[in-house]
């Protein structure tokens, strides 16, 4: 079924960036579930006989598909269709980032614009289980014996903040966003009791159903002064551009 359908939409390949061109014609095809998720797509081979390109020229645009998150490329298998999901976006932001074309600023200031608005959605959105949720998280902050297992559960309380808003582009942006992040987290490390009396400071709000105030203390938590330890922190990861 798969190679009729290739083969219905066959055209001459342009002589330039062929393996662009395939790619796009897969990824069109992918994109419109013409070949759904969890299926095989033709061996190579026999993508060099439908399109009358090189096994070179597939290979490119099988990585160019792989790269984009829309198949996955085995050995002895083959490129399987596959989901896509937020990891790509996050390679791409990291990439930026080291390339020096945006810094790291601009990904946290990005992501305080984000988690506001996601934390004053999650105030109008909430659910009991929402709320068991996050408080369950803020007693294993609370618990946690040092510097990783906070930041895995400061990082686990956004996360769930973003999901909760109801929004799924939120999720998945924010998680790459703090991804890229990850330096800084380690950074800036320091007064946990602070830290965790802000946690609580949100969830209350989230909990009331405030959304102002869950907007406003969820503000207060990501911004920080000239002085601050966080200013410091995207200094130095800047520095190290």
């Amino acid at each position: 079924m798969i190679r009729k359908m290739l083969a219905m939409n066959i055209k001459t390949l342009s002589k330039s960036n062929l393996s662009q061109v395939l790619a796009a014609k897969l990824e069109k095809m992918i994109i419109e579930k013409q070949i759904k998720a969890g299926e095989l797509l033709p061996s190579a081979s026999e993508l060099c006989d439908l399109y009358g390109v090189s096994r070179t020229i597939v290979r490119e645009a099988l990585v160019s598909l792989q790269e984009r998150g829309l198949v996955d490329v085995k050995t002895g298998v083959g490129a399987t269709v596959v989901r896509p999901n937020g990891n790509t976006l996050g390679e791409t932001v990291k990439r930026l980032v080291s390339l020096s074309i945006v810094s790291y600023r601009d990904v946290y200031d990005l992501r305080i614009i984000l988690e506001t608005t996601a934390c004053k959605l999650a105030a109008l959105t909430r659910t009991k289980e929402d709320i068991k949720q996050l408080l369950n998280i803020l007693e294993k902050m609370k618990a946690s014996p040092g510097q990783k297992q906070w930041t895995e559960y400061e990082l686990e309380f956004h996360f769930a903040i973003a999901k909760i808003s109801g929004n799924n582009l939120f999720s998945i942006i924010i998680s790459q966003l703090s991804d890229t992040l990850e330096d800084f987290f380690n950074l800036t490390y320091s007064n946990r009791e602070e830290a965790f009396n802000d946690h609580k400071e949100i969830f209350e709000a989230i909990e009331t159903g405030n959304p102002d105030k869950a907007y406003q203390v969820m503000l207060k938590h990501l911004s920080f002064d000239l002085k601050s330890k966080q200013y410091k922190a995207l200094t130095e990861l800047e520095e190290m551009q």
